[in-house]
């Protein structure tokens, strides 16, 4: 069936692919299959997603044993804060 991404959600078998900025710096994972951007800071977790119907959902995993999630910098926007 699907894989799981970093966060453990069943993706699908979709793939996140990075997002740079200008500068070259990774600013999140985007999946255009599941329309899915996944933010990475500090070893906390969020995606972010819309429905069908155009409602926002967000999941928030916080682990800091997921090495690849270091390397992204802290998102641009802080989300529900």
């Amino acid at each position: 069936m699907g894989s799981k991404n970093a966060t453990g959600i069943n993706t699908g078998g979709s793939v996140f692919v990075p997002v740079k900025n200008a500068a070259g710096k990774l600013i999140c994972r985007a999946d255009m299959v599941s329309k899915r951007i996944e933010i990475s800071h500090q070893g906390q977790i969020m995606q972010i997603w819309f429905d069908t119907q155009g409602m926002l959902h967000t999941h928030q995993v916080i682990t800091k044993e997921v090495s690849d999630v270091r390397s992204l910098p802290p998102p641009l926007v802080t989300l529900g804060r």
